[in-house]
């Protein structure tokens, strides 16, 4: 179980996802205190993920796509094999 979990590891690539965080956040003129605000997160915490110092939960960069009017896609386009509308 352990080897699954260290091969997980090495699938998503949180340190570009948090760059394209503070990338889309920039692009967007927002600070990161409105971002925070609307995400539901704290600024230091949102500091954190867009320097990758913390991983962030699934429901997270969910709110924070949601907040930035991304998809988790546009985040970890890096960590997936297929890309694009799976289901319609």
């Amino acid at each position: 179980m352990e080897e699954i979990c260290m091969e997980d590891e090495k699938l998503v690539d949180y340190a570009m996802a948090g760059k394209r965080v503070r990338m889309a956040r920039v692009g967007k003129g927002m600070a990161q205190e409105e971002l925070a605000n609307i995400a539901g997160v704290s600024v230091p915490y949102l500091s954190h993920i867009e320097n990758a110092r913390s991983k962030a939960s699934l429901t997270t960069f969910v709110r924070l796509a949601n907040a930035l009017n991304l998809t988790l896609n546009d985040l970890f386009c890096d960590s997936l094999r297929a890309s694009g509308v799976v289901f319609e």
